[in-house]
This record gives C-alpha cells, structure tokens and sequence, in this order.
C-alpha cells in the first residue's frame, strides 16, 4: 500500500523560542519539505502570526495538493477547546488565541479560508508523534520529557491517548521539583526540573555562560560531546544534570506508573553520554521503580514536534 502522488497534504508549524518551522506532510509521517526562518528574542507577536501565515500559504501553494488543515506546536500550554495559548513565557508573550489568530492570516488566500486549524502544545505534539512512529510504539502508557532550548515539556499517552487534563494544560513537568533548594523558577518555586536540567542548566553546571539565549542548545550539545570526549568539568556536569533528571523523573513514575520513558531534545543525547546517575537516582528515589523497573529510552524522530502537529492535522480523514 502506497500513498498516492495527489493524496491530501496537511502542513505543521513548530514555533519555538529561536526557530519557526513551516512543512508539508503527506500521509504516514512523510515530510515533503520544510522551510525554516530564525526568531528573534521577545518576537512581536502579530509581526510573527504574519509569517507563519506567509510560509503556510507558500507551502500549500507550491504542493498542488488538497490540504486538510493546518497543525500548529507552540512552546506554551494551549487550551484544547480554542487553541488558546496560556503562557508562551519564554517568548515574552502573555496568553494569546493562536487559533485564531492563525485562521485570521488565512482568511484572504484562495483554498485556505476557513481551513481547520490545530493548536497543540509542543511536547504534546511530540509525545504524539513518538507514540506512533517513534521510540514510543507499543507502549501503554508512555511518559516524555523533553528540552532543546529552553524549559522543560513533558506529556503522557494513556491507554493510546494524550492525556490532556480538564482544560488542556495537564502535564507541566518542567515544575516537577528536582533539587529542593536549587535554582529560583520563573513558577515562584526552586529547584523545578526546567532551571535543573535544561540547556541553560547543562552549561552552568559545566561552568560555561548560558547567555544570550541565542545557540543554547549547540552550546549545551558541545558540552556533552566534550563530556563525552574525556573533558573532566564536561563529565562532572553532565553526570550532574542527569542525576537531577532522574530526580524529577522518579516523582513522575510514582505519580504515573508509566510503562516507558522517552526522553527527547538534548535529554536523549545527556542519556546517551551520562545513563548511569540518570539510572541511580530513579531508582533510588522512586518506590514504583524499584517494583516495577521502567525502561529509560531515546526519542528517534528528528522532528516529532512537527510530525505530531501535521498527524492532528491529518486525523480527521482517518477516522
């Protein structure tokens, strides 16, 4: 069985904190192309809606193929029944209607007026996308945590199925506390996953600046690759963050009992160079792992905040 070369497409946008990224999916995961433009720091808001506006209508132009609907992954917890994003606070936004604000820039292009739109949380999204394509297969009930420039995102799938809480907002692991005692949060609180274990976290820990925010994640990488090279300051911080990872991650397993773990961005990449304090402090602080041992594996999608997007995109003509 073949996708054909005339199938409907769905396009996906992954805005993050430094990146917005713009493709055309077809029919099992399958991306056609991509376009990809830096973000500033604290972007303007309507300046950025008009350019995710401007790169759907380029791409759903150039396919000469039907569209479905637009699947949009936000940096932000998003309100399921509007797409409204609560608190993209790492862009500097208050809480905005990306929904429609989305659906406003389509309104005036020939064939995308009043086409669905989808919003999504990005770690959502990409839970989404690992538990039907990726490391997440088969899985009962899936547990992901993720970083890549900032923050921390998590999400779990149930029984199959997201799992969103009431409103939408559930699952904000980032604010699982990791270190009492440690770093100050945005939240109010101290020592949250987020400012223990994220890129930022990564490089102080190796004694590197973690300003501006601008090539976070390369930098943070490079600390691993030293880390993994032999580098002495590199290993103690790598060896450092993934202990407070899996400190987070054993208030997670006993509060979810989860089956797998995913860990994707930069986690997946700390898991493959420091696996052992990762290992100890999950088993040492979580009373289920020590029943029930839950396997600790690496995302494998290279984009799966966009695959998730354009598979929510997609879902209607499946159902």
């Amino acid at each position: 069985v073949r996708v054909a070369p005339t199938s409907p497409i769905a396009i996906a946008v992954h805005l993050r904190v430094d990146t917005l990224d713009v493709s055309a999916f077809e029919l099992g995961g399958t991306m056609l192309r991509i376009e990809r433009e830096t973000v500033e720091p604290s972007p303007d808001v309507a300046t950025t809606m008009r350019r995710i506006g401007r790169l759907v209508r380029l791409i759903a132009s150039e396919s000469r193929r039907p569209c479905l609907g637009v699947g949009v992954s936000m940096p932000s917890p998003v309100r399921a029944s509007d797409g409204y994003a609560l608190a993209p606070r790492h862009m500097n936004w208050p809480g905005i209607p990306v929904r429609e604000l989305v659906a406003a820039e389509l309104a005036a292009a020939p064939g995308l007026d009043g086409l669905p739109v989808y919003v999504g949380n990005d770690a959502n999204l990409a839970a989404l996308a690992e538990h039907v394509h990726g490391a997440g297969r088969d899985a009962r009930n899936m547990l992901f945590v993720t970083t890549e420039h900032i923050g921390i995102g998590g999400a779990l799938i149930s029984s199959g199925r997201l799992f969103l809480g009431a409103s939408g907002y559930a699952m904000e692991v980032g604010h699982t506390t990791a270190n009492p005692g440690g770093e100050p949060c945005r939240c109010g609180a101290r020592g949250c996953l987020e400012t223990e274990a994220d890129p930022r976290a990564l490089l102080r820990a190796a004694g590197r600046p973690d300003t501006p925010t601008t090539g976070l994640e390369y930098r943070a990488r490079v600390v691993l690759v030293d880390a993994a090279a032999g580098d002495p300051v590199a290993r103690r911080a790598a060896d450092t963050v993934s202990g407070r990872v899996g400190a987070g991650l054993a208030v997670l397993v006993n509060l979810l009992d989860p089956d797998r773990i995913v860990l994707g961005g930069l986690l997946a990449r700390l898991l493959a160079v420091a696996p052992g304090p990762l290992s100890a402090a999950l088993r040492e602080r979580s009373f289920l792992e020590r029943a029930v041992a839950v396997p600790v594996v690496a995302a494998t999608l290279s984009a799966p905040a966009l695959v998730g997007a354009a598979q929510t995109a997609l879902a209607p003509l499946l159902v």
